[in-house]
């Protein structure tokens, strides 16, 4: 029990310390779901799990994916899930709680990754729906760069109803999530240039490439 005073969000399950994939919409498969911090295989799996305190009305919960460090910016990663598709829009899952239930469990939002182009627009449209719990800004979204894209937090709101309007109670985030990708991987390659008169055989090696993610350039040097 929390012994905080007030209604607030307290964190019951923690995500994994251990490194997840995050996968790529390419890749075309589900993006799974985040392991709690408890998940083992005698006990079984747990998930990320928080409570709302000390209200026994009605709330909207916000999730969504935020940077490591702080002011902790919003992350360009979406949460997506299979199963519950309607609440997860623009990268972020959202839930009513009726008043007989007090915690939320993410039992099926898993991490997508955002491409490196695909980042800036993420953020954008982030921006657009005033998703920012801690006031940070979107002043990164021209800085991608420098946006660590395996390291980030989830990031809790919940707003609740106080007589016409709906109040937000404070933001808290979790501890960080490491992640992987399968991104490409050049393991060899035997030239890097060919003659404009054709008849060069180029071959180059590659690790778990995605079919509908690849694209090949020509160009001329001087």
């Amino acid at each position: 029990p929390s012994a905080r005073s007030g209604p607030h969000l307290r964190i019951v399950e923690e995500p994994t310390s251990n490194i997840i994939r995050f996968r790529y919409k390419c890749e075309g498969r589900t993006a799974g779901s985040i392991p709690g911090m408890n998940s083992c295989s005698e006990t079984g799996k747990t998930f990320p799990t928080i409570e709302v305190c000390n209200y026994d009305g009605p709330v909207i919960i916000v999730v969504s994916c935020v940077t490591s460090d702080e002011p902790f910016r919003q992350h360009p990663h979406w949460l997506v899930s299979k199963e519950e598709a309607d609440a997860c829009k623009s990268g972020i899952y959202q839930k009513k709680l009726p008043p007989e239930e007090r915690r939320l469990v993410l039992q099926k939002v898993g991490i997508q990754c955002a491409k490196k182009l695909e980042m800036r627009d993420s953020l954008v449209e982030r921006e657009k729906r005033n998703i920012d719990p801690f006031n940070a800004k979107f002043d990164h979204k021209d800085q991608i760069d420098k946006i660590n894209r395996y390291e980030l937090r989830l990031c809790y709101q919940a707003f609740i109803t106080v007589g016409n309007s709906k109040v937000p109670l404070d933001p808290i985030v979790s501890s960080p999530i490491y992640g992987k990708s399968s991104e490409l991987t050049i393991t060899r390659l035997c030239s890097c240039a060919a003659s404009a008169n054709g008849g060069n055989e180029i071959i180059m090696l590659c690790e778990k490439i995605a079919k509908d993610d690849i694209e090949v350039r020509f160009y001329e040097t001087a």
